[in-house]
């Protein structure tokens, strides 16, 4: 059965294995230095369908017509995502998820704390490049887009 773009985020968290880091070689690793700040999502891609989505926009997010929009903010060692979807028809909604999370060279290992999405927790690692001010997570079914502010 087909992911839907809100459960491919949701099992962006539930990976498990090693990715690599994303950054310009094992010679230059990313620093948490470099990744700490509030980040505003560019965009969403659901790799699976080849659907890209801008946040903003109004798509088909899990079966209802909406918009989403969302934020990463970063600190030395805990992350908190946010995702709020408004549907065409209702109220907004807000799910987050917090967590620790640890650089090993060119690394990045995770563990969610706290979450309102249903169905995520854990622990994962994640695939993470970090270009001037654009970050990017991404697994083998979804890519998040995100500008630092």
């Amino acid at each position: 059965m087909r992911r839907s773009i809100h459960n491919s985020i949701l099992f962006l968290f539930l990976l498990g294995g090693a990715y690599e880091f994303g950054c310009d070689g094992d010679d230059n690793p990313l620093e948490v230095s470099q990744l700490t700040g509030t980040y505003t999502m560019v965009s969403i891609t659901d790799k699976v369908d080849n659907v890209t989505t801008s946040a903003g926009d109004v798509s088909q997010i899990g079966g209802v017509t909406g918009v989403v929009t969302g934020a990463l903010d970063v600190t030395e060692t805990t992350f908190t995502l946010s995702l709020t979807i408004t549907p065409a028809a209702g109220s907004a909604v807000t799910l987050t998820a917090t967590g620790f999370y640890t650089l090993n060279g060119s690394k990045m290992s995770f563990t969610i704390t706290t979450t309102t999405i249903p169905d995520i927790d854990g622990t994962g690692t994640l695939d993470i490049d970090l270009t001037g001010n654009r970050l990017t997570l991404e697994d083998d079914e979804t890519k998040l887009v995100f500008d630092k502010q």
